[in-house]
């Protein structure tokens, strides 16, 4: 009987506690294979936007209209990486591979925290990186072409003519220009206004060869001139409308491709300026691997020397071993001015 009670009571607690509520599973997160090895996708699209979970239309009448993806659309379409050898993080839309967002990684530090915590940040060596790189520069590549010749099967015989002008404005009239400024530079001169930028992962040359390019292209490859030259040529600028600013487009898009060589992340190397921390780090570690000292008295003496204090000094009230600006250890001595090499 005692147990029958037992049970009832048991039953009785349980009616009372109402329905089981399921709380919220994490969503898996997809993967994708690429060179064998398996990324995390995301579906944040970066700080500039390019999200599905945000459905707000844009209602700005400045500009064009933010176009967003129709309901239903994967929400899976990012890939996030962190390059940790060179502490650079890169995202590309998986699904064309465009490039979005790229930055060093001390640089946004709660994008990199929100992204580990949703397991959709991938840590790859820069071998990976450039595997990765290279995957989405041909799923990029490959998505132009579609859309080059999808738009050109779909041309009229006006915007045909519109573009071979466009493109013959362009070698008579720019295309001599825009060689001699970018010979200019290859030559040594540095253009008139440019500013390095060090935050972007290209050299230095890269950036002015880009400034010379639009500097020339936005003088000479102007709405106006390739009008004027259009109807010399007997076309109704009127009639074409938006095609004369795409076909002009589309050849200062060529244009870059062809005299700007490409220089991707592989060919730059981000080397993030170094805290105190971590060359503490490094000294005390070279310390420890020299002398055999504890890796504390290490860091003790690590820490005064990138600080500047006056090592020798600190030597006697800390007990340290150091005698005559030589730290002594179990397994070897390590003169102090030899520190100054890891600087």
């Amino acid at each position: 009987m005692e147990d029958l009670k037992i049970i009832r009571n048991v039953v009785a607690r349980f009616i009372q506690a109402g329905p089981v509520v399921e709380l919220p599973r994490k969503p898996k997160v997809p993967v994708v294979l690429i060179g064998g090895k398996k990324y995390n996708l995301s579906t944040y699209g970066g700080p500039l936007g390019d999200r599905l979970d945000d459905d707000k239309e844009d209602k700005s009448s400045i500009g064009g209209r933010l176009i967003r993806p129709p309901p239903g659309t994967n929400k899976w379409r990012y890939l996030w990486v962190y390059d940790l050898d060179r502490s650079v993080i890169v995202m590309w839309r998986y699904s064309d591979g465009d490039e979005k967002a790229w930055f060093p990684a001390n640089s946004n530090v709660a994008t990199v925290a929100m992204l580990d915590k949703r397991g959709q940040l991938n840590r790859i060596s820069n071998s990976e990186f450039r595997r990765i790189e290279s995957e989405m520069k041909r799923r990029n590549e490959d998505t132009i072409r579609a859309l080059e010749k999808s738009v050109e099967e779909s041309k009229d015989d006006l915007t045909k003519q519109v573009d071979k002008l466009v493109e013959e404005f362009f070698e008579t009239h720019v295309a001599p220009k825009l060689e001699r400024a970018i010979s200019a530079v290859e030559r040594g001169a540095t253009p008139l206004g440019f500013e390095p930028n060090d935050r972007i992962p290209v050299s230095q040359e890269h950036q002015m060869l880009s400034f010379a390019f639009y500097q020339t292209m936005k003088r000479e490859m102007t709405q106006g001139a390739v009008e004027k030259y259009l109807r010399s040529k007997g076309i109704d600028v009127e009639e074409a409308g938006q095609w004369v600013d795409w076909a002009i487009q589309d050849v200062n898009d060529k244009a870059y491709r062809v005299y700007i060589p490409r220089e991707g992340l592989t060919s730059f190397k981000y080397i993030p300026k170094e805290t105190k921390a971590h060359k503490v780090e490094r000294v005390t570690q070279y310390i420890k691997d020299v002398t055999g000292l504890t890796i504390g008295m290490s860091e003790a003496i690590a820490d005064a020397f990138v600080r500047g204090r006056d090592v020798p000094r600190l030597a006697i009230p800390k007990s340290w071993p150091i005698d005559g600006g030589i730290i002594e250890g179990p397994k070897g001595k390590l003169p102090l001015n030899a520190l100054q090499s890891l600087n």
